[in-house]
């Protein structure tokens, strides 16, 4: 197996399964991540695009669908109200949607005001691919502490 400088597996372009079981931590059950990171490598990226300046409160989302799609992928937006929403031909940055966008922005560092801007869509733009490499290090992380 080749490895990089800081002893992870090289996982190009998505990361290897295999490769981490292999780097499970032996005091620490780390299944939870396992699970999540098969499910980014299964997933297509999904883009969203920002086209008209900031999308406040109560106002259109463009690209709504795929808005909610990432949200319920990373858990911020539920499966009933994701379903529920997945039929309204637009969807709005309010109730469900707008606390999905907070919780979102809370967990990668944002400002958590529920508008939708240039930070917001850069974090929701993330590759699922760059997710797999940043949750194998912090993994790669876990395994080394002692």
């Amino acid at each position: 197996m080749n490895t990089v400088g800081n002893n992870l597996p090289n996982m190009d372009p998505l990361i290897n399964y295999e490769q981490l079981l292999k780097l499970r931590p032996l005091k620490y059950n780390y299944q939870a991540s396992l699970v999540y990171l098969k499910k980014l490598n299964e997933q297509q990226d999904i883009q969203i695009r920002l086209n008209q300046g900031l999308i406040r409160h109560n106002k259109v989302i463009p690209y709504g669908k795929q808005l909610i799609e990432k949200l319920n992928f990373y858990n911020d937006l539920d499966d009933f109200t994701y379903e529920y929403l997945s039929t309204k031909k637009v969807i709005l940055n309010q109730g469900e949607v707008n606390l999905a966008i907070k919780n979102f922005q809370r967990r990668n560092g944002l400002k958590v005001d529920g508008v939708i801007g240039n930070e917001t869509i850069r974090a929701l733009n993330n590759s699922f691919s760059n997710d797999q490499r940043i949750l194998a290090l912090n993994m790669q992380r876990t395994r080394l502490k002692k």
